[in-house]
Order: structure tokens, then sequence, then C-alpha cells
């Protein structure tokens, strides 16, 4: 089983002082804001279980710099492994598009619900289908939603 703390352990341990200059802390704070952008979240709420506080995480989604002992606290917070907050270890990069992080979470959402017994997985289930097709929405160019319109309406002659 993956153990972030050991992880984040390691992976400071590894580090030097110019490696932690060179963490794209941008690219940090976009992915903090993808997680926050998913239904139910509040920077309130997020802050609480990161262990920091909202004037904390404010500075972090600003590009501010989050101190080696927090990062598998916030990590687990955000639902990703520390290399994929930091954007390393094949983790979302600096150039993920608007709409990854909170792609990553609704499949580890659906891979959450397949230990469920089915009566208690399938209103889960509509909710994550309900946030995945929010996100399409979002992300998508806008000639999608009108392809799809106009597929409906010709088939409906």
């Amino acid at each position: 089983m993956y153990d972030p703390g050991l992880h984040c352990t390691t992976l400071v341990g590894q580090m030097e002082a110019s490696d932690y200059d060179r963490i794209d802390w941008d690219g940090v704070g976009e992915r903090l804001r993808g997680v926050l952008a998913l239904p139910d979240r509040s920077h309130r709420r997020f802050a609480a279980a990161a262990g920091v506080t909202p004037q904390a995480l404010s500075k972090w989604l600003d590009g501010g710099r989050i101190s080696p002992p927090r990062w598998s606290r916030v990590a687990a917070a955000a639902g990703l492994t520390v290399p994929e907050l930091l954007g390393a270890d094949g983790g979302p990069d600096a150039d993920a598009q608007p709409g990854d992080v909170e792609a990553l979470q609704l499949l580890r959402r659906l891979a959450a619900l397949a230990d469920e017994p089915m009566d208690r997985a399938v209103p889960d289930l509509m909710q994550v289908l309900r946030d995945a097709q929010g996100l399409v929405e979002r992300t998508s160019p806008r000639s999608l939603p009108q392809a799809r319109t106009r597929k409906a309406g010709s088939s409906a002659s």
C-alpha cells in the first residue's frame, strides 16, 4: 500500500536545495485550484484537512511554496500523491490542461465505487457521472455541445 508520508520523506531526502527551487510552484497552485474546483470543496474545509489556515492555502494557490513537512498532508487533502502534487514522477505537470486534476479525481472516485455494495454505489455513481458531465461542459471546445445538440435534433426527425 502506498504511504505518502514515507514517499514524502524519501522524496525530501533525495532533494537538494536547488531541486526545491526548481519545483513549479505556480503549477502546484494550478493543481490545487483544480482540486478546489471539484463540487463540495471549499477553501476552508480543504485548509482544515491540510492542517493549515485558509491564508496559507491562498498563498499556495498564488504560487507560494509549501514546506516539505506539509507536502504529505496537503497531497492527502487534495487526493493526490506527493509527486502528483509537485508535478513529478509522471503526475500532472505544469502543461496539464484545465480539468486534468478533476478528471483524475473522478477516476479515483469511480475506482472506489467498485468495492461498494450496489445499493450504496448507485447514488454515488450518478453523482460522479453528473460531475463528469459538468467537467466536460466546462472544459470542452464550444463546438462539442453544438454538435451534440444537432445530432440529437437530427435523430428526432
